[in-house]
């Protein structure tokens, strides 16, 4: 069995990396055709963010990889980012004489 020549998206990753490495790959081996250079997107994602794709390609059935990506690093950032901000959140603790604001 050959390792896919794409790099593969996990949770935690910054989307925008992994879709400039794989625009980069797609260059490398010369991919020029958008069905084909979005199934070859489909196959870098795994776990829940295939299920993402899923239910992204029911809905947009006729798009443009430039659509995909797009999307794909607004709908991981925004999680990343929240996900971000929480973990910050819980460690923040208020002095006795502080206010919220501080």
């Amino acid at each position: 069995m050959s390792l896919l020549p794409y790099p593969v998206y996990t949770m935690g990753m910054d989307p925008n990396d992994h879709v400039w490495v794989f625009c980069k790959a797609i260059q490398a081996n010369g991919e020029r055709n958008d069905d084909d250079i979005i199934n070859l997107f489909c196959f870098t994602l795994h776990d829940a963010i295939s299920k993402w794709w899923e239910n992204f390609m029911k809905a947009h059935q006729v798009c443009r990889f430039e659509e995909l990506e797009v999307m794909f690093c607004k709908h991981y950032w925004n999680l990343q980012m929240d996900e971000k901000v929480y973990m910050e959140l819980w460690v923040i603790k208020q002095g006795r004489n502080e206010k919220v604001e501080v």
